[in-house]
């Protein structure tokens, strides 16, 4: 187990290497950007550095590696606001092999966030890079389904989405969505005409901790309805499904 977590963090190492072979290094007072790396000469220790960043809509995660130099850092990012040792929305963890420190958060909130770096002791010659994944625009395929035919998926990994559609026709009196799980957690957001462009543009969301979604519209217009359905944990036996009953009529 050893074994394989040293030529686990071995690997990470060397794609580093790589990517900062062909990536030219700016000031450290620069907003933070991907695949780039900044360069520290040195810390005192007790002090720190701020970055800022923007998250993009859509980022599937980020991660953020120091390396080299000699002491010890630690990595604190806040949303909005500068964090600290004690309010702080994400922290790094301190991993000895190969001197570095990572910190990969999965499914981040889009949008500001400053990055501190601090130096628990004093520190020379230290390299930061910052890298995310996420989807410059968004126009995934759009999966269609129907009321007869739910869509099913035996597995989905935590930061995979979806979009789906579906067409209703005039004179319902109700419309309910439902995603259900064996296990994990996932969200829909559901927008009518036309598929959201980001997490925070829907008409309807269902959002909670549990395996069960469920989003119901009273007397909702024709037309076509679009579903995103994002993945928060592992998931195991996903099901979208549609229900729509006609008005009665006299």
């Amino acid at each position: 187990m050893l074994y394989r977590r040293i030529m686990k963090f071995a690997c990470l190492l060397l794609k580093i290497g790589l990517i900062a072979a062909n990536s030219p290094p700016v000031f450290a007072a620069e907003t933070l950007e991907h695949n780039k790396m900044y360069c520290a000469e040195s810390f005192r220790a007790g002090s720190t550095q701020e970055f800022p960043l923007t998250i993009p809509e859509f980022t599937q995660s980020v991660m953020f590696v120091l390396t080299g130099g000699v002491g010890s850092e630690g990595i604190y990012i806040k949303r909005n606001e500068a964090p600290s040792h004690d309010d702080y929305d994400y922290k790094s963890r301190y991993f000895s092999y190969g001197k570095f420190n990572l910190l990969r958060i999965t499914n981040p909130r889009p949008g500001h966030h400053i990055v501190l770096i601090s130096a628990e002791k004093a520190l020379k010659n230290i390299n930061l890079y910052y890298f995310h994944d996420y989807i410059s625009s968004y126009t995934p395929n759009v999966i269609n389904f129907t009321k007869q035919h739910p869509f099913r998926q035996d597995w989905r990994k935590n930061g995979q989405f979806s979009l789906h559609a579906i067409d209703i026709p005039e004179g319902q009196s109700s419309l309910s969505f439902t995603l259900t799980s064996d296990s994990g957690d996932a969200d829909m957001i559901i927008k009518l005409h036309k598929a959201p462009t980001s997490k925070t543009d829907y008409d309807a969301k269902s959002d909670g901790f549990l395996t069960k979604e469920k989003i119901i519209f009273t007397n909702p217009k024709a037309g076509r309805y679009f579903i995103r359905v994002d993945a928060y944990s592992f998931i195991n036996n996903l099901k979208l499904a549609a229900d729509y009953t006609p008005a009665f009529k006299h």
